[in-house]
């Protein structure tokens, strides 16, 4: 059985969730629309909801002592723990795609980060398996090797 689908014993029929209401009486949407939706249409339960708030609780517990960059970490490990499959489109990662070089050091050196999308990892990490091989591209070798099998092996 899907462990996301709701339980016919802890299913009742739902309206969803309660309509908020502002001071002044008129109503205001949900606050999380998506989370509502889903509610009313019966595809996610109040068990569903619970581990929702749970989640939230632990986040802001988390964030208190720790840096926004810590308290990022924290979420992105939750939300592998709790939807490892993810729901990502292409849209989503190209928004999110970035490669970042920084200023060249004094030493010649560049930081450098970012995110790629699986098809470019994909492609990066088949870049690298043919040049950073034991032996290729040694900037100690008379001739390095960057084409074709390494000729001798690597030095240390």
């Amino acid at each position: 059985m899907d462990r996301r689908t709701v339980q016919p014993a802890t299913h009742r029929p739902r309206r969803g969730p309660p309509p908020r209401t502002a001071i002044t009486g008129e109503p205001l949407a949900p606050a999380l629309a998506t989370v509502a939706g889903a509610q009313a249409a019966g595809t996610i339960g109040a068990e569903h909801v619970r581990h929702r708030q749970a989640c939230e609780v632990d986040l802001a517990r988390i964030a208190g002592p720790h840096t926004p960059d810590a308290s990022r970490r924290a979420a992105d490990r939750l939300m592998a723990l709790v939807h490892p499959d993810g729901d990502f489109s292409d849209v989503d990662r190209a928004r999110r795609r970035a490669l970042i070089i920084g200023k060249q050091q004094a030493d010649g050196m560049s930081k450098i980060s970012g995110l790629l999308d699986p098809e470019t990892r994909a492609t990066f990490d088949a870049v690298l398996t043919k040049l950073a091989a034991p032996g290729m591209g040694n900037p100690h070798d008379d001739s390095p090797c960057v084409d074709g099998p390494p000729t001798t092996p690597s030095r240390p």
